[in-house]
């Protein structure tokens, strides 16, 4: 696949007819697109409005009819996504799946399987429910008698599994196995909830991670038919901290986090799979003909979109014009061969380093992330801009691009700013117990541990109390959400 351009990144990529459907962000809004086999735009499909009061986030089509479209919208003023099912042939809604975060087609059948909550008094009821293309209608999978503030459904590789999962909190679930052929449904860890994430079944073995044992995790695998407690252990991370992955071929591999930082290996082994950066985030993107898409973002470059073969990643699409350009605005040679990361003759002009500051609550080390230029200088007078989250058991990755001011961050550093990452705790960059001492009555650390780096930025001489002074700020229910720029 050749290498391609395009000014804004593309996500969620499926197969469609001759190419395939993805979702993309431009100018605040969202749209779906399509794209040709080699991952360029060819046009349109659905911008905010198309299908009236909503936008679109993503569209995945039916495998056993490409006409029938799945789009994931969000209805004006609603508190939860829809997903619309259009009819591309007839050009009209045929049904509007209601209040879900995810769903996906069958791979054998003209089935939709989506999970649906409802706020029933003090309660949130979750329910699978599958929309039957053929007959029309819905049918109620499973449900969930306990509190569920949300659910997923995810296939397996090769389409003989749907795992079905009921969030009780923000980290731990109840699964259960629903084998499509049969109609069975097995539990996993019926009345059990625990902190489990799935990853993908091979062979009949549903592979999880467990947080259970270690908060940097182990991979399992639980034979199906069997409960979780008779798990099998297949790998035990010991530095960073496993959060998810991905099967290939019948292989399994997983995700691992180092100070939010992304590292893939791949099992039973645990061989390190080579990334675009040492420093970076990666995210599962799609698939396509015997690749696997996904996303790499880091603070020091536009966002890309490698392939992954079962052996090695691809660059095969990157974003931005600007990517092809040096720091001096030369124009650069594009790599020829695409089997591998060159090593760079010359040194980045852009700095990303992994640094630590003591909250001021109780003196925890803070992980942040600072980039700048190589030639930065401790003037005391540099902009800076700090962003940090802490809240929801969710990490916050490197990315090109700040969250709530919008900043283009390698365009900010390459100014003379001063980027700022803020690893705050109540977020799952180090585990379960990472994520608690965030949470509830511990909120208040997460500004304590921002205050703290702040503290650290401004004794370590890249800017003033002077200087720095709010831009933003910003707080979204139990989490906070913080973004600070001194000018």
């Amino acid at each position: 696949m050749k290498e391609a351009y395009v000014p804004d990144p593309v996500r969620s990529i499926s197969p469609w007819k001759n190419g395939y459907l993805a979702a993309r962000e431009l100018e605040g809004n969202y749209s779906v697109v399509e794209l040709g086999e080699d991952l360029s735009i060819v046009r349109t499909l659905f911008r905010r409005n198309d299908l009236p009061g909503r936008t679109p986030f993503s569209c995945t089509a039916c495998p056993q009819d490409p006409n029938l479209l799945a789009v994931m919208t969000l209805k004006d003023a609603a508190p939860r996504p829809d997903f619309v099912i259009y009819d591309w042939a007839e050009k009209k809604v045929v049904d509007i799946l209601p209040m879900t975060f995810g769903g996906a087609w069958s791979k054998k059948k003209k089935v939709f399987y989506f999970a649906t909550t409802e706020q029933d008094g003090d309660i949130s009821r979750t329910v699978i429910k599958c929309y039957d293309a053929q007959a029309g209608g819905l049918t109620d999978v499973k449900a969930f008698e306990g509190n569920s503030i949300f659910g997923h459904v995810n296939l397996s590789e090769n389409g003989d599994y749907i795992m079905l999962s009921f969030s009780v909190d923000y980290s731990r679930d109840v699964f259960y196995a629903l084998h499509e052929q049969s109609g069975r449904i097995n539990p996993i860890n019926e009345g059990k909830p625990e902190k489990l994430t799935y990853i993908d079944t091979a062979d009949d073995r549903h592979y999880f991670i467990s947080l259970e044992e270690s908060d940097h995790g182990t991979l399992i695998c639980i034979p199906d038919g069997k409960p979780a407690g008779e798990a099998q252990t297949v790998y035990c991370e010991k530095e960073g901290f496993m959060d998810s992955g991905f099967a290939f071929g019948g292989r399994i591999f997983v995700h691992i986090q180092n100070c939010a930082a992304s590292t893939v290996k791949a099992m039973p082994g645990g061989e390190i799979i080579r990334l675009p950066a040492e420093i970076g985030a990666l995210t599962q993107e799609g698939e396509g003909n015997k690749v696997r898409f996904f996303l790499f973002d880091c603070f020091t470059q536009k966002p890309q979109i490698l392939s992954f073969d079962g052996v090695q990643f691809k660059t095969v699409l990157k974003t931005g014009e600007e990517q092809k350009k040096d720091l001096s605005g030369k124009m650069a040679e594009e790599d020829t061969d695409q089997s591998a990361f060159p090593e760079k003759e010359k040194p980045d002009e852009l700095v990303t380093e992994l640094l630590f500051a003591k909250s001021t609550e109780d003196q925890t080390k803070i992980p942040y992330y600072l980039v700048r230029r190589r030639d930065a200088v401790k003037n005391r007078l540099n902009p800076v801009l700090m962003y940090g989250y802490g809240g929801y058991n969710i990490s916050m990755p490197p990315w090109s691009k700040e969250m709530v001011t919008g900043t283009d961050i390698p365009a900010w550093v390459r100014d003379g700013g001063i980027y700022v990452h803020c690893l705050l705790r109540g977020g799952n960059e180090y585990g379960p117990a990472w994520h608690e001492a965030g949470m509830g009555l511990h909120k208040k650390n997460c500004y304590a541990d921002f205050i703290g780096i702040a503290e650290k930025i401004i004794s370590d001489g890249w800017t003033s109390r002077k200087e720095f002074r709010r831009h933003a700020a910003g707080e979204k229910y139990g989490g906070c959400s913080h973004s600070f720029k001194g000018t």
